[in-house]
């Protein structure tokens, strides 16, 4: 009938340090939104041309909570750390 379904694929577990950076509240269609905004730091993992291996188009699951990407730096562009910035209750 036309429509189509967004699928999410689990990937590797990857050890990282997390540090809450801010969280809000907002009204929206008459409900409260949360959001919160999480520095995640990784190890850099890249592909072939040297590319981080994650993308603003992956999500990250933690504890059962979703985030977004919504940026990704190569931490003193020495290709041995990422660092991604998420953030949960807001669309992608």
């Amino acid at each position: 009938m036309g429509g189509w379904t967004e699928t999410w694929s689990a990937g590797d577990a990857v050890r990282s340090m997390w540090k809450p950076m801010s969280g809000n509240e907002r009204v929206q269609a008459m409900r409260i939104q949360p959001s919160l905004s999480v520095r995640a730091v990784i190890r850099f993992r890249g592909n072939a041309e040297g590319a981080p291996y994650y993308s603003a188009a992956d999500r990250v699951v933690y504890r059962g909570r979703t985030y977004n990407i919504t940026a990704i730096v190569d931490v003193d562009d020495a290709g041995e750390w990422l660092e991604l910035s998420l953030t949960e209750g807001e669309p992608s």
